[in-house]
């Protein structure tokens, strides 16, 4: 819409100064907007408005739901964290860290580390992709993500 020229935008944009959310409720971006027809010179401010109203579309969620995570991590530990720092604590790596893996893996009956059955079973797993990685794992431990770190690990076992 803002790259158009003026006789393209008024031949082929047809949009008034309302939208619908999310929920399929229509919001009036002005008052009366519903039936004030956007024109060429006031599309920016459109565009401008219907961000605005989309972006704070779930700012009651969103703030319930930092309220309850300040709860339980202080902010100023969040605000040192990136999204995808905040992701890795919270559902762990996305791709499976073998020799993290390895480290934690307990055997039984007469199963070691140097068992040639389980020295294949590494090396097999070494050798498959990050997606069949990460389905053994979910077969495994029942969820596709192993935790972040070795303290992690630690923390989840003692949980178990």
């Amino acid at each position: 819409m803002g790259e158009c020229t003026k006789e393209v935008f008024e031949e082929r944009i047809f949009e008034n100064y309302s939208t619908m959310l999310s929920d399929r409720s229509v919001v009036e971006l002005k008052k009366g907007g519903s039936k004030v027809r956007v024109n060429f010179e006031d599309r920016f401010d459109y565009i401008q408005k219907i961000l605005e109203v989309r972006i704070n579309e779930a700012k009651l969620q969103i703030d319930a739901i930092r309220r309850g995570l300040n709860k339980l991590v202080p902010q100023s530990y969040l605000n040192t964290l990136s999204g995808k720092d905040i992701e890795i604590q919270v559902s762990g790596k996305s791709k499976v860290n073998v020799d993290l893996l390895k480290r934690h893996t307990r055997y039984s009956g007469n199963l070691n580390e140097e068992s040639n059955r389980i020295k294949y079973l590494w090396e097999v797993l070494r050798e498959l992709s990050d997606t069949e990685k990460l389905r053994f794992v979910k077969f495994c431990w029942g969820q596709e993500r192993l935790p972040a770190n070795d303290e992690e690990f630690e923390r989840t076992a003692q949980e178990c």
